[in-house]
């Protein structure tokens, strides 16, 4: 494929999952509502509960991560939240916090846990078979997992704090062939260096490609600076290239051009993830996700 270039969206997030467009009416909590950019709550985990990602699979059922403790949950949005329609698919023995998740191909999914890649494969709905793919040793926080060749199953993941902790290493996104388990730093600079100003010890941890471009977020330092001065935790990018940002503190989702202009479209917090014209988003502590109709 044609050779990626980083592009730096913003200042300081872990990813969430694709923006995904699908056929399938809006979920229940919007069903009754036709107001663009109305957040309504599809479910509710017990306050403190910190709801990280977000994949939307084919049936329109969302899965979410947990970072602590480290779980997925899946979550029907065409039930009621009244309706408790979650259901615990896995907790990840041995790890600390999952974070990122992505489909790399229909119904199999990569889930990032600390320095590990898990698969989640679903395609047998009897029997959901759940499996370790590759520790990487050298790595500290995975986070934010992309697909970047579907026909070989390689993903990008963030390595959140890799850099701030060892420092002998250069911050990184890795490269993680996730059939041969074969992996690699692939991008590097100093521009994903990790800071623990806000008391989180984060840095690049924000990924997605489009076209030939890979896209990160972390404290605004060139490359190419998209657009800056939106705190952030996590981000989804539309067909069309834009990105909307979750507010890390500020309780507000923006959206972000390619231009570099940006505008609040709901208040809301942390990961997102788009199904027909509907945002995805988590609360950070919490334990909420909502619907945003764009």
């Amino acid at each position: 494929m044609a050779r990626l270039t980083p592009l730096l969206i913003s200042l300081l997030w872990p990813v969430a999952s694709g923006l995904s467009v699908d056929a399938r009416p809006a979920p229940r909590a919007l069903s009754n509502t036709t107001a663009s950019n109305q957040a309504l709550e599809v479910s509710q985990f017990a306050i403190g509960t910190w709801v990280e990602n977000i994949a939307v699979r084919s049936n329109g059922k969302l899965l979410i991560t947990m970072t602590t403790p480290p779980e997925l949950w899946e979550i029907d949005p065409f039930q009621s939240p009244e309706a408790n329609a979650t259901k615990l698919v896995r907790y990840f023995d041995g790890v600390e916090r999952a974070t990122g998740i992505i489909e790399v191909k229909p119904n199999v999914f990569m889930v990032a846990a600390d320095s590990s890649i898990w698969q989640v494969d679903f395609r047998n709905q009897r029997h959901i078979s759940v499996s370790e793919v590759v520790n990487i040793t050298t790595a500290l926080l995975l986070n934010g997992p992309i697909t970047l060749d579907a026909s070989t199953v390689t993903i990008l993941a963030a390595d959140s704090q890799l850099g701030l902790i060892c420092r002998r290493y250069l911050v990184t996104i890795w490269r993680i062939n996730t059939r041969t388990t074969d992996y690699e730093m692939s991008l590097q600079g100093n521009t994903m260096a990790p800071s623990d100003d806000l008391g989180l010890p984060l840095g690049v941890n924000g990924v997605r490609v489009w076209k030939d471009y890979v896209y990160y977020n972390n404290t605004a330092r060139p490359y190419e600076i998209i657009t800056q001065g939106a705190l952030s935790d996590d981000f989804a990018v539309a067909p069309d290239g834009t990105a909307y940002l979750p507010g890390l503190t500020d309780n507000v989702v923006t959206r972000a051009q390619l231009n570099g202009t940006r505008e609040v479209v709901a208040g809301s917090l942390n990961s997102t993830a788009g199904h027909y014209n509907t945002l995805y988003v988590t609360t950070s502590g919490g334990g909420k996700v909502m619907a945003i109709m764009l």
